[in-house]
């Protein structure tokens, strides 16, 4: 693992919001891809973001009061670099001396080079992967299609656990799984999300000498990670292996890092935070309403609901949802009416929209610019199939 050492994360910090100075950094060496811009501003921002989200995974995962020895790391970090506060004034926040202060910066600054250390690229660069595997892994993820969804680690865990269980008992591996820190939600397909824990944990299970498997989760304020942590029996036989792991993670934009030193072996997976999608109802039926809720309840669907369909459009320029889902039999308003109507302004032109009614026109739905068309009454299967394929074509731009 390439060590980052505190000077050149002092340094890197001195600079923060100093785009040239931070494009210059001797920290960038170990970031090939980041000095290799050619946009200075670019570079200094790009490190910028590093330093600012390595900061955030020293704050503790449960809330501690400002100061407290769980959370010093983060807060003199933040407080002297981030919010730029003078030692004086640190000192009068902190109720610590001079001298503490500076030794407390110390630490942190040590603590961060440790974690940004584990993020350098080349940490544990991959095996190279014949061309014919690569073809072959590319091709299959093509025909899969994943589809990203906010969901909770928490449920991926417990699936991949169970799916392993029977691998470790043979093996005689305890694996040891410390609860999740964060019941917030990520953004991932799940099944590949699955997999890749899967195969990551079926790795360390078969490379194990004595001792546990140990999963642990962390997060910052972008970032979900998931670590497993093993003492390998010895070198890696079978490196291609966890190489085509790291190549569909790759796929699913996962960054799974893997740093093997001094006996122990670390795979860190890092996920993308969702915030829940929101979804807003333009429906005059409060039966339909709760069904919808009813269906796309557990935390990762915000509805919305919205009675009157002539304030469609301003509500939903307001509000920015992600998807619309609406009724086309609604009095004062159609719903045809309310589709033109957003379709003709710039602001909601590109807003998803799924026709829910009695009256199936998929024709006309789609000549209107619906992006899917479902008859009453509407499955849960159906909606969330619906909702899934138009959040990933917004994505994609398709």
């Amino acid at each position: 693992m390439p060590l980052i050492t505190r000077e050149e994360t002092h340094e890197a910090l001195d600079a923060l919001y100093d785009n040239l100075a931070l494009s210059q950094a001797r920290l960038l060496a170990h970031f090939p891809s980041l000095a290799s811009l050619p946009d200075l501003a670019e570079r200094g921002q790009r490190l910028r973001a590093i330093l600012l989200e390595a900061i955030e995974t020293l704050r503790p995962s449960r809330r501690a009061p400002f100061g407290s020895r769980e959370s010093r790391a983060c807060d003199v970090l933040t407080a002297r670099y981030v919010e730029r506060l003078p030692i004086p004034i640190m000192m009068d926040q902190l109720a610590l001396g001079r001298r503490q202060v500076f030794r407390d910066l110390t630490q942190a600054e040590e603590k961060l080079a440790q974690v940004l250390s584990t993020w350098a690229e080349g940490a544990a660069p991959a095996p190279e992967l014949p061309r014919s595997t690569v073809d072959s892994l590319s091709s299959e993820l093509a025909i899969l299609a994943t589809q990203p969804a906010p969901l909770h680690l928490g449920e991926v865990v417990a699936e991949a656990l169970s799916l392993i269980a029977p691998l470790a008992t043979k093996r005689g591996v305890t694996v040891a799984a410390a609860p999740i820190v964060s019941d917030d939600l990520l953004l991932a397909d799940r099944a590949i999300l699955k997999q890749l824990l899967v195969q990551v944990l079926s790795w360390a299970i078969q490379r194990a000498a004595k001792g546990p498997v140990k999963l642990a989760t962390s997060t910052s304020e972008n970032n979900l990670a998931v670590t497993v942590l093993f003492s390998p029996a010895g070198p890696d036989e079978e490196p291609q292996r966890i190489a085509e792991v790291q190549h569909v993670a790759q796929h699913d934009r996962i960054d799974l890092l893997i740093e093997e030193t001094k006996g122990i072996c670390q795979v860190t997976m890092r996920l993308r935070r969702s915030r829940p999608v929101t979804v807003l109802v333009a429906e005059d039926n409060p039966g339909a309403v709760e069904l919808y809720r009813r269906y796309l309840s557990g935390g990762a669907w915000d509805v919305q609901h919205l009675a009157e369909p002539r304030l469609a459009f301003e509500v939903a320029r307001r509000m920015r949802p992600d998807v619309v889902l609406l009724d086309i039999m609604m009095p004062k308003m159609d719903g045809w009416s309310v589709l033109q109507s957003l379709r003709q302004h710039e602001e909601t032109r590109d807003l998803p929209v799924i026709v829910c009614s009695v009256i199936q026109d998929e024709e006309l739905s789609q000549a209107l610019g619906a992006a899917a068309c479902l008859k009453k009454p509407v499955s849960q299967g159906d909606l969330l199939a619906a909702l899934h394929r138009c959040l990933a074509q917004r994505r994609t731009g398709g």
